[in-house]
């Protein structure tokens, strides 16, 4: 049996937007599940209390007839995580868990959160330098102000001690367009001989210090004051 996307279709701090004529995913259980095209009467939320997962076999906690709804984030700190479900009025609730809104909220006020850089290389440059390269892609952005909401990238190492220092940045560079996937490139000062790992997360420009991706994988290169440049090839014309 085919399955139906739910009728929610994005979420946003703005509320959410529903699309019309599509069938929510009922009831899962032993026997299947089914489609429903009943008009939605309201919509389900559900949400964590700062860390962990949404627990969805609890009765939701709030409900909403309309396509928007607020939540008092007054002394609240923490990575937040808002459910959205549209619910018939047989109160049959779709089992989506793809519609989820996560910001990160410090001090009662809601940051966006970057998305992970991907496609990262870490490689040897002449005169015993680092070149990183990365991308970016925005549209993996949530929360307040996305996409756009990344401001720069850390570059982290371990100083070639084997063991990575994710507290203190060797660098930052600003992303020149935040509102667009983009390729980006960064290079260290000279280096000494030596094994080193790098990593790269990206943060927002929220105080205090920025929300901050929190991937941890490390890529190892070793440096060499020899390294060659690029080699430069001219085909002669025939």
């Amino acid at each position: 049996m085919a399955v139906g996307k739910g009728n929610i279709t994005t979420i946003s701090t703005a509320g959410w937007w529903v699309a019309a004529d599509v069938g929510a995913m009922q009831e899962i259980g032993t026997g299947g599940w089914f489609i429903t095209t009943t008009a939605v009467d309201q919509y389900t939320i559900r949400h964590n209390s700062g860390s962990g997962a949404i627990c969805v076999t609890d009765s939701a906690e709030n409900s909403s007839e309309t396509t928007s709804w607020e939540i008092d984030l007054t002394g609240l700190t923490g990575e937040y995580e808002i459910l959205v479900r549209a619910q018939d009025e047989d109160e049959k609730e779709e089992q989506n868990l793809e519609e989820i809104l996560r910001f990160n909220v410090v001090a009662g006020v809601a940051h966006g959160v970057p998305a992970f850089p991907q496609f990262i290389t870490v490689e040897p440059s002449i005169g015993g330098k680092v070149t990183i390269t990365f991308r970016y892609f925005p549209s993996e952005e949530s929360g307040e102000g996305s996409p756009g909401v990344a401001y720069e990238a850390r570059i982290y190492y371990d100083n070639a001690t084997g063991t990575m220092d994710w507290v203190t940045p060797l660098d930052e560079q600003a992303m020149s367009n935040p509102t667009a996937t983009a390729n980006y490139s960064w290079t260290s000062d000279a280096l000494s001989d030596d094994t080193y790992l790098f990593g790269v997360r990206i943060a927002t420009a929220a105080e205090p210090g920025g929300v901050e991706t929190q991937n941890t994988d490390s890529y190892e290169v070793t440096t060499n004051d020899d390294t060659p440049g690029a080699v430069d090839l001219t085909v002669a014309a025939t």
